[in-house]
């Protein structure tokens, strides 16, 4: 019998200042995988949040310590060095067992993603810039220093430019023109005051984001828009004349890459006419393959692999000069939720085979269908009751400590868990800071999408930073997935900081083994949604259900709560001052006026009055 040969599997990472994306190829250039995730800059991040980006991605890629692949290629925005170099390696080592390992920057896996081999030159306008060549194994460079020195061309430096000129027109004329208003539009801010608020307090990435309001502004005729983009785009092509220079061949094709040149059209063919006046018979074009594919052709040139490029998917060219996302790819890039390429593994992904006439059915057997399929939900509280009690209980022991609860989530989950803890000051009256819920994206994300919030694997452990985090502290997260990365980060440094933790998720797959070793992991079973992946709806009313369990009997336990009346209610209006004179007359068994007298006597405090008159009837 001959002997079966062992099928080579390569894996290639490819990370910029907004995502990183991977991907997961056989030797014949099938793709058996994909995964998104946050940004990945070598410099940006510790080697502690790159090892984390990367257990995210081979976790999607359903890769194992014991996958053995053939080659793994990492090209990162920030490998400038050997340091940095090691400090990736390092990052990456003892997560699976590979042969050959190649660590570069983003700028190997863009030139060959732009051309397929080992020359040319790439002209890169992302959230960043820069412009690379190489020919015969030597390269040239031009940018890339950071949007302090440099970065010129790119989101950073439109968005700048044009923050810069919207206000000073404002200061100038008193009033907002079309560029400002645009600006405040994609800040959703409502004036420039408030605009210099959001952009003391944005990254690098999220003001390279405002690019859009210059180019909306553009196209609306506004002449500053105009010149900002066109002197952005001379400068970057004064880059690419650089290189040109220092590398010496005229010859070498140009390609583009980058979210700017990706979107927006009218800036390639700016680009275009300013290198094309001094560069008449230059060869533009875009990317063939995407970036992590780029990163992969990169690691097999640089380890000697032979690779049939002709099986490698291209990019279409009419994907490539899109204006605007698609609608599956806008949703994929405004989630950013690090998945495998088969989203039916998450439970509540699939399509509910009871719900497939949705659209066609009259409203009242809609609302029939949709109170039958909810009706079950509570039997699946039942199911993870002990998972659930024992939630209650570090709870109660934080707050015995005087520790603080944090609930951690995006979209919906976040949402849930802002709620729950602005109802327990005047519920149970407590401390403001004692319940508090954090959301991707900020206090903007209740009200409107955040692109990309809920994948930043900073933002969770910066916001339990700032808020002094605690060993007597609980953290929860919510994720209905149990794919977050925003949620999975918090609880991961909250462990750090010997906090408590819970996990709470609809996706009973995790219950053998979430990888996380939450203290308290609770999965529930949702099943499929009705209107298939919108988890607002029976993920969202059963995480609901879960967070009521846990404030109500954690503030029952505090002595809040005396039968099943709240004694700490806060009768902040007169529907409270009528429930509390109600419970006063309940529980001291007091006539209406006697209990009146004494809530006024104890500023409208239910536990204080209580006590006040078993004080004297004792």
């Amino acid at each position: 019998m001959a002997k079966s040969v062992e099928k080579k599997i390569f894996l290639a990472i490819d990370g910029g200042a907004t995502k990183s994306r991977s991907v997961l190829l056989d030797q014949g250039g099938k793709i058996l995988g994909k995964a998104i995730s946050t940004a990945c800059n070598a410099v940006l991040l510790s080697e502690e949040e790159l090892r984390l980006v990367f257990k995210q991605h081979l976790s999607a890629l359903k890769l194992k310590k014991n996958s053995k692949l053939e080659l793994t290629s990492i090209c990162l925005a920030g490998v400038i060095n050997e340091k940095a170099q090691r400090k990736v390696k390092k990052a990456f080592s003892g997560l699976l067992q590979s042969k050959h390992i190649q660590i570069s920057s983003d700028l190997s896996s863009a030139l060959f993603a732009g051309h397929g081999r080992a020359e040319g030159i790439v002209a890169i306008s992302g959230t960043g810039s820069c412009v690379y060549a190489l020919k015969n194994n030597k390269s040239a460079k031009a940018g890339g220093w950071g949007h302090v020195m440099g970065d010129v061309g790119s989101g950073y430096h439109i968005a700048h430019q044009g923050l810069r000129r919207a206000v000073a027109d404002y200061d100038l004329y008193g009033k907002l023109d079309i560029l400002a208003k645009s600006i405040l539009s994609y800040a959703k801010v409502k004036s420039i005051e408030e605009l210099s608020v959001f952009v003391s307090s944005s990254s690098k990435a999220e003001l390279a984001k405002l690019s859009r309001a210059v180019f909306d502004a553009y196209r609306k005729g506004h002449l500053s828009s105009r010149l900002i983009l066109k002197t952005s785009a001379q400068a970057l092509a004064a880059n690419v004349l650089a290189v040109r220079r220092k590398i010496k061949n005229n010859d070498l094709p140009v390609a583009v890459a980058g979210g700017i040149f990706e979107v927006q059209q009218e800036y390639f063919d700016i680009f275009s006419e300013k290198l094309k006046i001094h560069w008449p018979d230059v060869k533009i074009q875009r990317p063939l393959y995407e970036a992590s594919i780029g990163a992969h052709l990169w690691g097999c040139y640089k380890s000697g692999i032979d690779f049939d490029l002709s099986k490698l998917p291209k990019l279409s060219p009419h994907k490539a000069a899109r204006k605007k996302l698609s609608p599956s790819l806008e949703k994929l890039e405004q989630s950013l939720t690090i998945r495998p390429v088969d989203e039916a593994t998450i439970p509540t992904e699939r399509r509910n085979p009871y719900t497939t006439e949705l659209s066609e059915l009259s409203i009242e057997d809609a609302v029939t269908l949709f109170i039958e399929q909810d009706a079950q939900l509570s039997k699946v509280l039942l199911e993870a009751k002990e998972q659930i009690s024992h939630a209650v209980h570090l709870i109660v022991d934080a707050f015995h400590e005087g520790g603080r609860l944090f609930y951690l989530g995006a979209g919906t989950s976040g949402r849930l868990g802002v709620l729950d803890a602005s109802e327990c000051p005047p519920t149970f009256s407590v401390s403001e800071g004692k319940v508090q819920g954090i959301i991707a994206g900020g206090m903007q994300a209740l009200s409107q999408a955040v692109e990309g919030a809920e994948d930043d694997v900073q933002a969770a452990p910066r916001e339990l930073g700032r808020r002094d985090l605690s060993k007597h502290d609980i953290v929860i997260g919510i994720a209905a997935s149990g794919r977050t990365p925003f949620v999975l980060s918090g609880i991961e440094y909250a462990k750090k900081r010997k906090a408590r933790t819970v996990f709470l998720t609809c996706n009973p797959l995790l219950r053998e083994r979430s990888g996380l070793d939450a203290e308290c992991e609770i999965h529930l079973n949702s099943g499929p949604e009705s209107l298939t992946g919108s988890t607002r709806l029976r993920s969202g009313t059963l995480c609901k259900m879960t967070l009521n369990i846990f404030t109500t009997l954690a503030m029952t336990k505090l002595g809040k709560v005396q039968s099943n009346y709240m004694i700490d209610v806060a009768a902040s209006n007169d529907k409270l001052k009528v429930r509390a004179i109600g419970l006063v007359m309940t529980l001291a068994k007091v006539q209406k006026d006697i209990a009146y007298k004494t809530l006024v006597e104890h500023n409208w405090n239910v536990r204080l009055a209580l006590a006040g008159l078993d004080e004297r009837a004792n």
